[in-house]
């Protein structure tokens, strides 16, 4: 059999398989990508396993294996891998040059739903949300950082992270317990030179990559490679539009223009980029030289033509050792209300606030995904129900993932927190406005996974006077 008569899943898709369907997401790339989601059952679903566990497969390999596993006439698995073949060319989710003059003159449409929306993901997440499946994984490949942000929760900058092997074994596990999303996070992970070989394994693997990166080691060669292992989204930080702002926080000299040109290079490779800005005094108006929140977003979304991924980290997070010197360059009360009234302006949180009520109502019982869809493993192989919980001593090298989800008790203890745990919120006016709620950074900042932290409840506040004003 040819070459050419090989079908192969496409370079920009990832999937995974479930015990009752498969997830087929296809990648989009270049600037606010429009992924596509598609959910496959019965044949559909059996044939693409057929291609996932052997890659690179023939028609007549797919009818055989089929065959082989299912009591069906032969000529209805020929017919349905037909139909299947013609409808994933045609949606993009496979290469195939095969010889079928059937399917070369068939003119399909597309499987049904194929268009990513709201509504599907949300019907995936809350199902994953109900069955405990991580679907989303942040795996920290080192602690290793060229800048030493004045900001920064990691309290070691050398740390090489775990070994190829441990990492390799960490994406199998991952894989089998079904996780569908992986960022790649780091210290900075551009640092870790085998950064790709471990990408290009996450990908065979089936993961849609997101890659976390200061951007200040692209060059053209890496932002190419970059560009081939069709990440969902290169996510990167600027705290500022000028290089005496921006490296007064990363205390790195000359990494603006770095961030800055690396984020060029990834968009004029048509990867997806977004950009997010930290608000802290350091740098609110610019460091009081008036330079506006539109005018951050402009430079971000017109001078570099990227996504503006919004402003974050308010609070700041305190260092992996308890410590909360961090937290000493979050803004005062005065400077937020006045950054929230400025960026109400050009951000539409009547919506935002429109969709968390809707949220609210489905999922009435869950505060978050964190140890249901989300999980965490750091450098050293600690695992954690999300980014930013705590560690209680759960190690890859000692237990498997799929234990750590079953037995471990403090996962068993967020995951009984409910709603109606929140005593304080479920008495506040503004809790519909409320968009904050992060039990994880509760314990952080507050010490109790059900205190609200103060500075959250001034936000939803502003929130309900911004949406009151509006309507």
């Amino acid at each position: 059999m040819e070459m050419s008569d090989k079908v192969n899943i496409a370079n920009n898709v990832a999937w995974r398989i479930y015990p009752q369907y498969t997830v087929v997401l296809k990648i989009a790339n270049g600037q606010y990508p429009y992924h596509t989601l598609i959910e496959l059952n019965g044949p559909a679903a059996n044939i693409w396993k057929v291609i996932a566990q052997s890659m690179q497969v023939s028609y007549h390999q797919i009818v055989s294996q089929l065959g082989d596993a299912y009591d069906v006439n032969r000529e209805q698995l020929k017919n349905d891998t037909e139909i299947f073949l013609a409808k994933a060319m045609t949606s993009g989710i496979i290469d195939y040059k095969g010889g079928l003059k059937k399917i070369q003159k068939t003119k399909p449409q597309s499987f049904n739903d194929t268009r990513t929306n709201h509504r599907l993901f949300i019907t995936h997440y809350h199902r994953f949300q109900k069955e405990c499946i991580p679907f989303e994984a942040t795996l920290e490949l080192n602690t290793s950082c060229n800048q030493r942000c004045i900001h920064c929760y990691n309290n070691n900058h050398k740390e090489e992270g775990l070994s190829k092997e441990w990492i390799f074994e960490i994406l199998d596990q991952l894989s089998e317990l079904g996780t569908l999303i992986l960022i790649l996070t780091g210290g900075e992970p551009l640092m870790r030179k085998d950064f790709f070989e471990l990408a290009a394994y996450a990908r065979e693997k089936g993961f849609a990559l997101k890659i976390y990166t200061n951007a200040t080691l692209i060059n053209e060669g890496i932002a190419k490679e970059i560009s081939k292992m069709h990440p969902m989204i290169v996510e990167t930080t600027l705290y500022g539009v000028s290089a005496k702002v921006h490296e007064r926080i990363t205390r790195l000299k000359g990494s603006f223009h770095r961030t800055t040109q690396g984020i060029r290079l990834l968009k004029e490779y048509r990867v997806p980029v977004g950009v997010k800005f930290i608000l802290m005094k350091e740098n609110f108006k610019e460091n009081f030289y008036d330079v506006t929140m539109r005018e951050i977003k402009d430079y971000i979304t017109k001078e570099l033509g990227v996504g503006f991924y919004g402003i974050g980290s308010v609070p700041l997070l305190p260092k992996q050792d308890g410590s909360k010197a961090p937290l000493r360059h979050m803004v005062n009360h005065r400077q937020l209300m006045e950054y929230l009234s400025e960026i109400k302006k050009f951000i539409p949180y009547k919506e935002k606030a429109l969709s968390t009520v809707r949220r609210d109502k489905e999922v009435r019982e869950c505060i978050c995904g964190s140890g249901r869809t989300t999980i965490h493993i750091d450098s050293q192989g600690n695992l954690a129900p999300c980014l930013l919980a705590e560690l209680e001593g759960w190690n890859i090298k000692e237990h498997s993932i799929k234990d750590y989800l079953k037995h471990s008790l403090k996962l068993r203890q967020i995951r009984a927190i409910k709603r109606e745990d929140l005593t304080a919120c479920n008495t506040c006016l503004f809790r519909k406005f409320c968009v904050l709620v992060c039990i994880a950074m509760n314990k952080k900042i507050c010490g109790s996974y059900t205190t609200p932290i103060g500075i959250y409840c001034e936000i939803s506040r502003t929130y309900a006077r911004i949406f009151s004003k509006n309507n």
